[in-house]
């Protein structure tokens, strides 16, 4: 089958990805609904006294533990970065190496480079406080999901409303995970989340909308 091309082929990619996920979903049966928790609960419990307070502190807005950027750290932290993605096991980093084939095979590198972008990397570098193993673990894992989730045009721009389905539209309008019109203490967004709902919400849902609040919010800094 040709591959329509342009934004609408873009859509028409990610519906396809959506409906091969749903049908898997539905032939295993998983419910993954705790996954998350318990492995939040695990991460949580491993910490050392010092890093579960500063984190605390940081969630409740009394401290931060960003460090101070300087155009020499940056350019330095993206060089390490890349140097990192390049040891990483190639069955590790799928998405990368196809985010990577896109790039040299289109005309129009700056239209399909946004994934690979620096600003893009910053944002994990800024999520592991610099240290660029860390951070670019993270990464490939990241683009891994946007990838099962939505395919080649999730590589190529970032997610948008268009991108989310019936189901997933639903349940962003039912408000159980939203942005509150107010700030913290240290002027950051609060984004809401209701996990005691009784209706079950699959996980490729809840992770759909939550990749969608985050991307929006991350292109909004930096």
């Amino acid at each position: 089958m040709k591959r329509r091309t342009g934004q609408d082929g873009d859509v028409d990619d990610c519906n396809a990805r959506q409906q091969q996920q749903q049908q898997q979903q539905q032939q295993d049966g998983v419910d993954d609904t705790n996954d998350g928790e318990n492995i939040f609960s695990r991460a949580l419990f491993n910490l050392s006294f010092n890093d579960r307070n500063q984190i605390e502190e940081e969630m409740h807005g009394v401290s931060c533990m960003a460090i101070d950027e300087t155009p020499e750290l940056l350019e330095e932290s993206l060089y390490q970065f890349d140097l990192e993605l390049d040891l990483i096991d190639e069955n590790n980093k799928v998405a990368y190496n196809k985010a990577q084939e896109i790039i040299q095979s289109e005309e129009d590198p700056l239209t399909h480079s946004f994934i690979l972008s620096k600003e893009v990397k910053l944002r994990f570098l800024r999520s592991e406080l610099f240290d660029p193993r860390k951070s670019a673990s993270r990464f490939t894992k990241y683009i891994d999901l946007l990838f099962d989730l939505y395919g080649e045009c999730a590589l190529r721009r970032p997610i948008q409303l268009q991108d989310l389905n019936l189901e997933e539209l639903t349940f962003l309008k039912s408000g159980q995970n939203q942005l509150l019109p107010y700030r913290d203490r240290s002027g950051r967004r609060i984004l809401s989340i209701i996990v005691n709902n009784k209706e079950h919400v699959p996980f490729r849902v809840r992770v759909s909308l939550i990749l969608e609040i985050y991307g929006n919010l991350g292109k909004l800094y930096y």
